[in-house]
């Protein structure tokens, strides 16, 4: 198996990394599955069970970006694809038991290019999402907010960066106390990239 880390989080004595894992994960097929790794900060020793992501019909492929940790487990966003990653693409967020146990799972609307980099959970139990999809070929960023637990065909809310011919993404999510909410990423203007940053106020 090949693996790689994008995302880490700490909770005691123990770091969660989320990334990707390619290798026969079901046989002979290879193919590409989010991953979470449990890591004792003492020792480095691996400190539980691997998570790697079930796959989810034709849905074969999966990778996490972005983790965060609210009280039942570990939160992730990142992408799905079917038969290749790198083309039409989905963001997907999912909540695992530290055991690796996948209590919810959240698909949103194909489209090309489409992941989430970055998830923060906030006081009342909502993901919020950074992340960036293909909207007439332009890759554009915007951020989306999920109750964990449920399901819907849409987000609670979502907010885009602004409309442009030129790239923009959504890469990291954070919040304060207060709950309010700031996406930070890059717009393009020019062909300059700039940095980019949003409060939203749930």
């Amino acid at each position: 198996f090949a693996d790689a880390g994008m995302d880490v989080v700490v909770d005691g004595d123990v770091a969660w990394v989320a990334g990707l894992s390619v290798g026969k994960h079901d046989g002979a097929e290879s193919n590409t599955r989010g991953m979470i790794v449990p890591i004792d900060i003492h020792t480095g020793a691996v400190a539980g069970p691997v998570i790697i992501a079930p796959m989810n019909g034709s849905w074969k492929h999966s990778m996490f970006f972005g983790l965060a940790l609210d009280g039942e487990g570990l939160v992730t966003t990142g992408a799905g694809c079917e038969d290749a990653c790198g083309g039409v693409q989905r963001i997907e967020t999912s909540r695992y038991t530290p055991a690796g146990v996948r209590t919810w799972h959240q698909p949103e609307a194909q489209a090309e290019g489409a992941y989430g980099s970055d998830v923060v959970v906030d006081s009342q139990g909502r993901a919020i999402v950074a992340g960036a999809s293909k909207q007439d070929g332009v890759l554009r960023g915007h951020a989306f907010a999920r109750v964990i637990g449920t399901n819907g065909p849409v987000p609670l809310w979502a907010h885009w960066f602004p409309f442009s011919k030129e790239a923009s993404e959504a890469l990291g999510a954070a919040r304060d106390q207060y709950d309010r909410i700031f996406i930070g990423g890059y717009v393009t203007a020019g062909g300059s990239p700039q940095t980019w940053l949003v409060q939203i106020s749930p």
